[in-house]
C-alpha cells in the first residue's frame, strides 16, 4: 500500500508541476447554448473578435519609411500565426480615393509623398490616424485581432507568448502591449501567485495549528502526510484529464486541507485518548476502536459536505459544474486516504503512551479562567450586550438597501508589466479595448437609405462628446473623408445604389479590420475605442449610448445592439 500511495503522489505530483494552468476565459461562466454567449460568438463571427492585441511602439518619427518597413515585417510575421485573423497598423491601413466613378483604395503610407502630404492627408482621417499613430508622432500602433474565442480558447496559453516573440524579433524589447488577451493573461497569472501565496500560507497556518491540536510530536508527519497527499493527487487527477483551474477551482486546496487536518486531528485524539485508558490492549485492536469511534463523525461531515459541494455539479455554468465534481472527489479521497494513512502511520508508531504533550501550548495561559471571566461578564451584561447588538443589527439590515456594487478592473490586476503598458497605451490612445455598436434595420430593409446615413452621421456626432469613448470609426468616416478630397462627388443626394457600392468596395479592398457592415447590408457598425472603467461607468457610458441612439434613430425602424 505504502508503495502504492507513493507512486501515485509522484505522479500526480509529475503531472501537477508540468500540466497545470489557470482558466479564466469567458466560456467557463456561459453554458454553450447560452442565449448572450451564443449572441456574443456570432457576433465575433460576423464582425470579427473583439479580442484584440494593442502594441505601441516608441520611435523618434513614425513617418521613416525604416519603421513602416519594420511593421511591415512584423505583418508578415503576424498574419503567418494560426490563431490570427488579422492585423493593423499604418503600414497595411488604406484610405479611399474617387476615380473614374468608383471607389479604389491605396496605401496610407506611401514614400511617394513628402512628410508634409502625409500629415495633410491624415488629417482628413482623424478618428483612424489616431489609432495608428501619435499626434506627436513619436509612437506607432500596432493591433493584432484574434479569430472567434471557440477557435483559441484551449490554446490560448501560447498566444501571448508567441505574438511577444515576433514583435522582439522584429521591432526589439522597447515595446507597449495590452488589450483583452493581454489582461486576460495578467488576471489568470495573478489569481495563480496570489493562490500559491495563500496556498503557502494556509499550510503554514495549518502547521502551527497542528502544534498545538496534536497530543504528540510523533503524529506530525502523519497528519502532514494526511494532509498533503489527497491535494497531490487530487491535481495529479485534474492535469492529466486535460482540466485548468480557475478562480473558484483555486479554493479547492484550501477546503481539502481545512477538511483533512478536522479529520486526522480527530482520529489522531482517539487513538492517544484511547491508547491512555486502554493500556491492555493490543496495536491492531486500539487501531480498530480508534477508526471505529471516529468512523461515525467523520463519515457524516464528509458526507453532508459532498452533498453541499456536489450541488455546485447542479449549476448550468462550466466553472461551478468542474468545481462541484473535483470537490466532491477531493474530499472522497481525503476520507478514505486519511484513514489508510492513520493506520499505517499507527502501526509503525510504538505502543507507550504517555500524558498528551503537544509541540507548543501556552503555559501561562488559564482557558479556564478566561472562559470563566467571559461567562460572567456576559451574564452581568446581558441585557446591554443584547440591546447593542439588536441595534447593530437593525443597522447593518437597514444599511443592506444602500449597498452599491461596483468593480474596477484595474483593482483585480497587480502592479507589473501588465499594468503599466495598459496606463502608458491607454495615455497615448485614450483606449484599450473595443466597443462595437451594430444598427440594425428591424423590417429587414438595407441601412443605406440618405436617412440611415444621415442619422448615423448624428449619432457618431453625439459619440464623440462622450469622455469615456475615443475615436468612433464607421462608414461616416469615408463619407467625410471623400466630402473633403472629392467634394463634387456629394453635391448631389447620395443615392442607395452609391453608398451600397461604396460600402462593398470598402470591405472588399480596405480590409476587415474595422467591421462596418454586415454581408447583407442591414446592419451599420460603429467601433469605438473604450478605457478600462469601473462598471459603474460602464453603466452610465452604455446609458448614455442608449440614449444617444434614441435621439438620433426612430427606436421602432432600428435596433441597437452593444
Amino acid at each position: 500500500i505504502i508503495i502504492v500511495l507513493v507512486t501515485m503522489t509522484t505522479i500526480s505530483a509529475y503531472f501537477t508541476i508540468n500540466r497545470l494552468s489557470v482558466d479564466n476565459s469567458l466560456s467557463i461562466w456561459f453554458l454553450e447554448d447560452n442565449p448572450s454567449y451564443n449572441a456574443y460568438i456570432d457576433y465575433q463571427e460576423q464582425f470579427g473578435s473583439d479580442e484584440i492585441f494593442v502594441g505601441m511602439f516608441p520611435v523618434n518619427n513614425a513617418l521613416e519609411s525604416s519603421n513602416i518597413n519594420k511593421l511591415k515585417e512584423l505583418h508578415q510575421a503576424i498574419d503567418s500565426l494560426w490563431f490570427v485573423k488579422e492585423s493593423f497598423s499604418l503600414a497595411n491601413a488604406k484610405y479611399p480615393i474617387y476615380v473614374n466613378e468608383a471607389i479604389v483604395y491605396d496605401d496610407l503610407y506611401t514614400t511617394e509623398r513628402s512628410e508634409k502630404g502625409l500629415k495633410s492627408l491624415y488629417g482628413k482621417l482623424p478618428n483612424i490616424i489616431q489609432q495608428l499613430v501619435t499626434e506627436d508622432y513619436k509612437n506607432l500602433f500596432f493591433y493584432v485581432q484574434l479569430k472567434p474565442t471557440p477557435f483559441i480558447e484551449k490554446s490560448r496559453a501560447e498566444i501571448a507568448p508567441a505574438i511577444r516573440e515576433r514583435i522582439e524579433k522584429h521591432l526589439g524589447d522597447i515595446y507597449f502591449l495590452t488589450g483583452a488577451p493581454v489582461l486576460n493573461e495578467a488576471y489568470s497569472l495573478g489569481i495563480y501567485k496570489e493562490s500559491l501565496v495563500f496556498g503557502i500560507l494556509t499550510i503554514l497556518v495549518i502547521t502551527v495549528m497542528l502544534l498545538f491540536l496534536l497530543p504528540d510530536k510523533r503524529y506530525l508527519p502523519m497528519a502532514l502526510f494526511s494532509v498533503a497527499m489527497p491535494i497531490t493527487i487530487l491535481f495529479g487527477i485534474i492535469t492529466s484529464l486535460g482540466f485548468a483551474l480557475n478562480m473558484i477551482s483555486m479554493l479547492i486546496p484550501t477546503i481539502l486541507m481545512v477538511y483533512s487536518v478536522s479529520d486526522v486531528v480527530h482520529i489522531i485524539n482517539i487513538y492517544q485518548k484511547e491508547g491512555l485508558s486502554n493500556a491492555h490492549i493490543g496495536k491492531s485492536t486500539l487501531i480498530a476502536l480508534a477508526i471505529r469511534k471516529s468512523l461515525t463523525p467523520c463519515f457524516y461531515t464528509t458526507l453532508t459536505t459532498i452533498v453541499g459541494y456536489f450541488a455546485l455539479y447542479l449549476s448550468p455554468l462550466p466553472a461551478f459544474k468542474n468545481m462541484g465534481v473535483f470537490t466532491c472527489l477531493g474530499l472522497l479521497l481525503s476520507f478514505i486516504l486519511v484513514y489508510i494513512i492513520s493506520t499505517i502511520g499507527f502501526s509503525f508508531l510504538h505502543s507507550e503512551f504517555t500524558k498528551d504533550r503537544p509541540i507548543l501550548k501556552l503555559k501561562n495561559f488559564n482557558y479556564h479562567h478566561v472562559i470563566g471571566k467571559i461567562n460572567e461578564l456576559t451574564w452581568s451584561y446581558r441585557n446591554a450586550i443584547i440591546l447593542v447588538f439588536s441595534i447593530f443589527l437593525i443597522i447593518g439590515l437597514g444599511s443592506v438597501l444602500y449597498v452599491k456594487l461596483d468593480t474596477n478592473s484595474l483593482d483585480l490586476l497587480a502592479e507589473g508589466k501588465a499594468k503599466q503598458d495598459l496606463r502608458t497605451v491607454e495615455s497615448q490612445l485614450n483606449g484599450s479595448s473595443r466597443l462595437q455598436l451594430n444598427i440594425t434595420s428591424l423590417d429587414g430593409d438595407e441601412v443605406v437609405t440618405k436617412e440611415t446615413i444621415s442619422a448615423l452621421e448624428d449619432f457618431q456626432n453625439k459619440l464623440e462628446t462622450i469622455n469615456l469613448l475615443a475615436n468612433p470609426v464607421s462608414i461616416i468616416d469615408i463619407k467625410k473623408f471623400l466630402e473633403k478630397r472629392t467634394p463634387v462627388l456629394f453635391q448631389s443626394n447620395v443615392s442607395a445604389a452609391s453608398t451600397q457600392n461604396l460600402l462593398k468596395n470598402n470591405e472588399l479592398e480596405s480590409g476587415s479590420f474595422y467591421k462596418l457592415f454586415s454581408e447583407d447590408l442591414k446592419t451599420l457598425g460603429i467601433a469605438i475605442s473604450v478605457k478600462e472603467v469601473k462598471t459603474s461607468e460602464l453603466e452610465a457610458l452604455l446609458d448614455g449610448i442608449e440614449k444617444s441612439f434614441n435621439s438620433s434613430f426612430d427606436a421602432s425602424k432600428y435596433k441597437l445592439t452593444i
